[in-house]
C-alpha cells in the first residue's frame, strides 16, 4: 500500500512540503479507518455478547427445575424456577382453579405463595379439616427437594411428615395423564399398595384427610400412617 501510494505522487511536481503534508494526510486518513473498522467491530461483538446473555437471563429465568403439588381439597402446581420464584401456576379442580385466578401467585416465591393459599378464606376451612395440606417437591435432585422442603417447613410452618420429596420426575406424567396433580397421585400409590384393586377415579374426587383415613384405615393394625409416608416413589422429607 505504501508503495502504491509512494509511485502516486512520483510524477506529481510540487513542492516536497505539499506532498509531505499530503502524504501524511491520506496516511492518517487510512490509519482512521482502520481504528473506525475495529471501533465497529467491538461494538457488533460488545452488543452481540449483551444479546447472548439477556437471552440466556431470560432462559434461566424461565426454566422450571422443580415442581410443587400442594394438595388438601383444592390441588395446586407450581413450577419453581433456579431463582425460587414461582413461573406456572395449575389448578386440578374448581376449588383450585377459582385460587389461580384469584390470588396472582406467579412470580411470587414459593413459599409465600404457599402461604398465600393457606391464608385464603376458602382455604382455610379445608385446613381447618385437614389440619395441613401435603406437599409433595419433584426436582430430579435430592438436595433441590430437601432445599424446598426444608424451606417450605421453616416458613410455613408445614409439619415435615406433611412434606414429601419424589425422586421420580415420570410420577408428574402419570399423574396428568390421570387428570391429577402429582401429589394427590403420589397418596394414590400409596394406597394402592395397600389395596390393589382401587383406581384414581375412586379417588379423583376425594380430599387428601379422605385418602390419607384411608390409608390409615387399611394399614396393618390400623397404625398411623407414619409407617407408609413417602414410600414407592420417595420419602418423607425429616423422616
Amino acid at each position: 500500500m505504501q508503495n502504491k501510494i509512494k509511485s502516486s505522487f512520483a510524477h506529481i511536481h510540487a513542492e516536497e512540503s505539499l506532498k509531505r503534508k499530503t502524504r501524511n494526510y491520506v496516511h492518517e486518513k487510512l490509519a482512521c479507518q482502520k481504528k473506525y473498522r475495529a471501533l465497529r467491530y467491538s461494538v457488533i461483538a460488545a452488543v452481540c455478547l449483551f444479546v447472548i446473555i439477556c437471552a440466556g437471563g431470560v432462559m434461566s429465568f424461565m426454566l422450571p427445575t422443580a415442581a410443587i403439588s400442594m394438595d388438601i381439597n383444592p390441588s395446586l402446581e407450581f413450577k419453581v424456577n433456579m431463582y425460587d420464584l414461582v413461573i406456572d401456576v395449575v389448578g386440578y379442580n374448581d376449588e383450585s382453579n377459582i385460587l389461580v385466578e384469584n390470588l396472582k401467585i406467579k412470580y411470587m416465591n414459593y413459599a409465600d405463595a404457599i402461604i398465600a393459599v393457606m391464608e385464603d378464606d376458602m382455604t382455610a376451612s379445608y385446613i381447618q379439616d385437614a389440619e395441613f395440606p401435603e406437599i409433595t417437591v419433584v426436582s430430579g435432585s435430592d438436595e433441590i427437594n430437601d432445599k424446598i422442603a426444608g424451606c417450605i417447613s421453616e416458613k410455613t410452618k408445614i409439619p415435615a411428615q406433611n412434606i414429601y420429596c419424589l425422586a421420580d420426575n415420570g410420577v408428574i406424567d402419570q399423574a396428568h395423564s390421570e387428570g391429577i396433580s402429582f401429589g394427590k397421585y403420589r397418596a394414590f400409590l400409596e394406597l394402592k399398595k395397600l389395596v390393589p384393586d382401587i383406581t384414581v377415579e375412586d379417588v379423583k374426587n376425594l380430599s387428601m384427610r379422605e385418602i390419607r383415613d384411608m390409608v390409615e384405615s387399611f394399614s396393618d393394625g390400623g397404625n398411623s400412617s407414619e409407617s407408609q409416608h413417602g414410600e414407592g416413589n420417595g420419602h418423607a422429607y425429616g423422616r
